[in-house]
């Protein structure tokens, strides 16, 4: 299984998920892309070469957040690759975010700029967990990644990129299993917005978890492992 991760993390979420994998003999590997942002092309290029250091073959994916993006697309393209496909909290709609503008504003080479990104880390993972909050290890190693310029203007340089190259909802060359898990509390990537693209899918079972917001890796850990195991 090849993993997918969302910006502006950089694989933190499939740390609980990959020892749960493994216990089910499932060998795991999280795809790493620049922080700094990338075109789609060589993204889905360097998705073909994670699979081919794992082993080589077919492969799953499991995508959270905005890595479902990076994951249909790669789907569409390479349909042949992929045997099933996992979406946890996907997120396939742009948003326009103030901080993308502050970010790029040369000026805010400071203590200003400093403190932005300090603002954003905290906010980024308490929305993220919300309605609950991370253990106290989890937050502070997130945060202290999250702190960093150069990650938030990646995140604004893989927003803009789904807004340039939008994810066609013609899924028609498309027939493997896609699993869909939305957390019901989930205030980042509501169900709402994103659920009217994903039921275009031929074979999409979408399954809403109570009580969760947009953390599944973490929170729902076991409840993932087992139904990538299920779908293998």
């Amino acid at each position: 299984m090849v993993c997918l991760h969302d910006n502006p993390l950089n694989g933190q979420e499939f740390e609980p998920l990959l020892p749960l994998l493994k216990e089910r003999g499932i060998q795991a590997v999280v795809h790493k892309r620049p922080i700094k942002g990338s075109k789609l092309e060589p993204l889905l290029q360097s998705i073909h070469a994670t699979a081919k250091v794992s082993g080589g073959g077919s492969f799953g994916l499991i995508a959270y957040s905005w890595g479902a993006y990076l994951a249909l697309a790669y789907l569409k393209q390479f349909p042949e690759n992929v045997t099933s496909l996992v979406l946890l909290n996907p997120q396939l709609v742009a948003e326009k975010r103030p901080e993308q503008i502050l970010l790029a504003t040369p000026l805010l080479r400071t203590l200003v700029l400093k403190w932005r990104c300090r603002s954003l880390a905290s906010g980024f993972v308490s929305r993220t967990f919300a309605p609950d909050f991370p253990p106290a290890e989890t937050r502070a190693g997130m945060e202290s990644f999250l702190a960093q310029a150069q990650v938030w203007k990646g995140e604004a340089a893989y927003q803009e990129l789904l807004k340039e190259k939008p994810l066609s909802t013609d899924f028609s060359g498309i027939q493997i299993p896609v699993k869909a898990l939305f957390g019901k509390q989930d205030c980042v990537a509501p169900i709402e917005a994103q659920l009217p693209i994903l039921e275009k899918l031929p074979r999409l079972d979408a399954v809403l978890v109570p009580d969760a917001g947009h953390a599944l890796p973490w929170t729902h850990s076991t409840l993932v492992a087992d139904i990538v195991q299920r779908l293998r």
